[in-house]
């Protein structure tokens, strides 16, 4: 999520990577608080582990969709240790660091849109969690970028000749959002899963739209448990008025 997660550093020429990450899922996913931390994207964090307890069951699956190091990964597989879990992250030492972390996973190191094949994708070294296929310069600006070949597919590719039921998906892609959903309109469709996922108030409109298409409302995370929907223009408007960008869509009940 936005909050920084990584730091590198270089020393005589080899770098050094320190996953601060590792220090914010002990901290902020065991409900603790850090010197009364108001931080947005904590609150994000510890709204979407609720989410995920009242999604999952022992033998549920899922989906991490830019998994990063794996933080969310772990904790869900910890919440449905019966089910299968599919962690992607496609830059390759996130990739392996998740392999290593959480070695009872599916973990692919693929970027996932609305095509197969391969494509250049943004590795912003000094914040990797901030990477994406996308081009966002006001992510890049000053900072250390690498253009590194990736795999792409779409998950109804992925999961073509996997038997599957998935319960809950998190996606944080950095821009691919909409690719992503589109990619995976034919596993949506047919497992229904609740999908909690970030974008900017540029894509909201679309990606409501689509959800809206689909059969899916789009709310709020604090309002996850309500029995309301509210209106798309009253969700764009409060969206944009209160700078939120991580959000939850469920199909709907009626």
């Amino acid at each position: 999520m936005r909050m920084r997660s990584s730091m590198l550093i270089w020393i005589s020429g080899k770098r050094v990577e320190f996953f601060l990450r590792i220090f914010h899922e002990k901290i902020f996913f065991r409900k603790f608080t850090l010197l009364g931390s108001h931080d947005k994207g904590v609150f994000y964090d510890q709204q979407t582990l609720v989410i995920a307890r009242r999604s999952l069951s022992a033998n549920s699956e899922w989906i991490d969709a830019g998994a990063h190091i794996g933080g969310f990964s772990r904790m869900f597989q910890e919440l449905a240790p019966l089910g299968k879990g599919y962690s992607f992250e496609p830059i390759p030492s996130l990739a392996k660091i998740i392999k290593a972390r959480i070695p009872n996973i599916s973990v692919n190191q693929i970027a996932l849109s609305n095509f197969c094949g391969a494509a250049l994708f943004n590795f912003i070294v000094d914040d990797p969690a901030n990477s994406g296929l996308s081009y966002r310069p006001d992510r890049i600006k000053n900072r250390y970028v690498e253009k590194i070949n990736v795999r792409v597919q779409r998950l109804d590719c992925f999961f073509q000749n996997i038997d599957h039921n998935i319960g809950f998906i998190k996606i944080d892609v950095e821009g691919a959002e909409y690719q992503l959903l589109q990619g995976a309109q034919g596993l949506i469709l047919s497992d229904k899963p609740i999908i909690v996922f970030e974008t900017g108030n540029d894509n909201l409109a679309k990606i409501y739209q689509w959800f809206e298409k689909n059969n899916y409302s789009v709310d709020f995370l604090h309002n996850f448990s309500s029995e309301k929907y509210i209106s798309k223009n009253e969700f764009l408007q409060q969206s944009a008025e209160e700078g939120h960008f991580y959000f939850v869509a469920q199909p709907k009940k009626y």
